[in-house]
């Protein structure tokens, strides 16, 4: 038996086809069994999955893995998307860069934050009724403007109890 190496065309003399079990290759796509996995069309190249299956992109590297596009990245999900980072260190940083940059958050019902501690480190505009939930609030500031003439203390009839003079 001899470990020789074999070569199907070469850079000139290109296969049309290549059939091997279940893997076949044409000009522009690989299938695994019935499945196109990987396709290049015009303008773009597909990464598929049957139904019922999904799709795992997993390194064991200590690199990043990085989705880098000119035009943007879209994901796109009927059942949910999550991002999840575990360790001691897990961050998620969300952030646009650039003269125009935002970072829009939308959702049909709620948005939920559910951390311990929530810091705004810039200015912050409400548009809409703001309600707290709580049993403190505190507002650490040198001026409070409110446009109303009319603010209501100790509104809780449980809690109004009587002072001393």
């Amino acid at each position: 038996m001899t470990n020789a190496t074999q070569y199907l065309g070469t850079s000139t003399m290109h296969f049309k086809e290549a059939w091997i079990d279940e893997l076949h290759i044409l000009s522009n796509t690989l299938y695994i069994g019935d499945t196109p996995v990987l396709c290049a069309d015009n303008d773009a190249v597909s990464i598929r999955a049957d139904p019922g299956q999904g799709i795992t992109l997993t390194t064991t590297g200590d690199g990043e893995t990085s989705l880098v596009s000119a035009k943007g990245v879209n994901g796109v999900s009927e059942g949910g998307v999550t991002m999840r980072v575990s360790g001691p260190l897990g961050r998620v940083n969300i952030q646009s860069s650039g003269a125009g940059g935002t970072v829009n958050l939308g959702a049909e019902k709620e948005i939920v934050m559910t951390a311990p501690l929530t810091t705004i480190s810039s200015n912050m505009i409400v548009k809409g009724d703001l309600t707290v939930e709580g049993t403190q609030l505190t507002v650490n500031t040198q001026t409070v403007t409110v446009e109303d003439n009319i603010i209501v203390l100790n509104s809780d009839p449980r809690l109004n109890v009587a002072f001393d003079d």
